[in-house]
């Protein structure tokens, strides 16, 4: 007898209901556990307030963001690149500077050679 249900289950199909009768009231609760038919309350109650504390927590973190972060980076911006600019063409004077110094020095040992 053991061998024909056995035969039984191995030939049918995971979503066929009338093949799991065989196996009990309790055996089709665990089946539709495991096909995903019921879901067990507690955990999928405290996965649902998981998920709202997380998009509460995410909708504060946008408004913190747009409110005071974003703000304060374009205030940033618009000190911060003007003397980044004064800074950046200081930098490229210098350089000029300091090449025509090495032309200069270039062309006098130049002149001083034998």
């Amino acid at each position: 007898m053991d061998w024909w249900i056995l035969a039984q289950t191995s030939d049918s199909a995971v979503g066929d209901l009338p093949n799991f009768v065989q196996y009990g009231v309790l055996g089709l609760v665990i089946v539709a556990f495991l096909i995903g038919w019921i879901w067990p309350k507690p955990p999928v109650d405290r996965l649902i307030k998981d998920k709202e504390a997380a998009e509460a927590q995410r909708d504060a973190l946008v408004k913190t963001y747009e409110e005071q972060v974003i703000p304060a980076i374009q205030a940033m911006n618009s000190q911060i690149l003007p003397a980044l600019t004064d800074l950046a063409t200081a930098l490229r004077d210098l350089k000029d500077q300091v090449a025509a110094l090495q032309l200069q020095q270039a062309s006098r040992r130049g002149s001083d050679g034998p």
